[in-house]
């Protein structure tokens, strides 16, 4: 249209958006108790986009023992609505909190608080240490036993042994343990146990199992006895005698630790053409008790030495005949010297032959060398319960 002023007029139309919104239904969350290890059912917050534009960007976390299970996607449709969902796993007893944020193209983050409470296994829970209590054999201090396998059970329908720990008292070991942080429900491990006694007598310990999962902890009872002993020289340590005579000693014994022991003996190193014999070669002392051992060292070995006689037999069978013919032939007219001269012959023939043609093996006389003079240190080395000590004998041949 155009006026008598010549001004012309475009008529503008449009409709307003109202702005995305990011409005949530709650601003916390209360978890029921839940197991520790467990996790409890999901809680959800919703978030609802008023707006006439979508509403970008959306992004969620959790902190402390919560977790985001389920998100919105990070574009909301206008007047449309979605919910996150957090999940509860408490790794100890009481209460726990946390908090929820979620982030936005309109807000850089809305907070919201989460709270749970970590509850204890029922009263039911079992878990089982098999076995439940190991005697180790008496054992010397300073050393180590054998190691015992102990299986730990949770026999528990729903509760997972978080925060797994296992531990034992002093003086023994954990060995070859294929436990993991965790034990779940129904699942079993296996760990091995030494005992290591650092001192003498009976001693008690505790393998121990912990958990948060646990009102108290689960332990197996362990016990052994610290094994040491004395050795002496009773009697002359020093002993002078003439070579190819025998040196006697006198060994003293006594167990420690109030157990028996049963003892093994090794000499060492004898000098030359000597040998040394331990009576009994194991020796069995009681507790409380001492015991005796007799050491000898002969000074004289006697070996086989080979002595030539003078003749072999079949050149005396041969001297025999050569002497006896002629009177054989006078008095009973022999009538075939030519054949028993050959009979002899053969026999000694065979003699020699059997002797690889030098007259045949020589017989053995034995022969004694004696240990040369001198003054001898032997040591002899007894061993109990896994336990060894040595004492030093002085052997002086004149």
């Amino acid at each position: 249209m155009i006026d008598g002023a010549g001004t012309q007029t475009v008529v503008l139309m449009g409709t307003g958006a109202a702005t995305p919104t990011d409005t949530l239904s709650t601003t916390s969350l209360n978890f029921p108790p839940t197991i520790i290890g467990n996790s409890s059912a999901p809680l959800a917050v919703g978030i609802s986009n008023t707006g006439d534009l979508p509403l970008t960007s959306i992004a969620a976390s959790a902190t402390g023992a919560f977790q985001v299970s389920s998100n919105c996607t990070t574009k909301l449709a206008a007047n449309s609505s979605c919910s996150i969902s957090v999940v509860f796993t408490p790794t100890q007893a009481g209460a726990q909190s946390g908090t929820l944020t979620i982030s936005d193209i309109v807000n850089a983050g809305q907070k919201v608080s989460l709270n749970g409470s970590g509850a204890l296994p029922p009263v039911g829970a079992k878990v089982q240490i098999v076995p439940a209590q190991v005697n180790f054999p008496t054992t010397g201090v300073g050393t180590a036993s054998g190691a015992v396998s102990l299986t730990i059970m949770n026999s528990n329908d729903g509760t997972v042994l978080s925060d797994l720990s296992l531990s034992v008292s002093a003086g023994f070991k954990l060995v070859n343990n294929i436990c993991g942080p965790s034990l779940p429900a129904g699942g079993a491990c296996t760990t091995g146990v030494l005992f290591t006694p650092t001192s003498l007598g009976s001693q008690n310990g505790t393998f121990t199992v912990s958990s948060s999962a646990l009102a108290s902890n689960v332990t197996a009872h362990l016990s052994g006895i610290g094994y040491d002993f004395q050795v002496t020289v009773a009697g002359a340590s020093t002993v002078t005698v003439s070579s190819s005579e025998t040196a006697s000693y006198t060994l003293g014994l006594a167990p420690s630790g109030g157990s028996p022991g049963t003892f093994a003996f090794q000499c060492g190193k004898l000098p030359s053409y000597a040998a040394c014999t331990v009576n009994p070669s194991t020796e069995n002392v009681a507790a409380g008790a001492t015991g005796t051992e007799a050491v000898q060292i002969t000074t004289g070995q006697a070996t086989s030495a080979q002595v030539v006689p003078p003749s072999s037999a079949g050149g005396r069978a041969l001297a025999f005949a050569v002497l006896t013919l002629p009177l054989a032939w006078r008095r009973r007219k022999l009538r075939f010297p030519i054949a028993v001269f050959a009979v002899l012959l053969l026999e000694f023939s065979g003699c020699s032959s059997s002797g690889g043609g030098s007259g045949g093996t020589p017989p053995s006389s034995p022969t004694t060398h004696s240990t040369p003079a001198g003054t001898y240190t032997v040591p002899v080395t007894v061993t109990s319960n896994g336990v060894q000590h040595a004492v030093t004998l002085t052997l002086v041949v004149d």
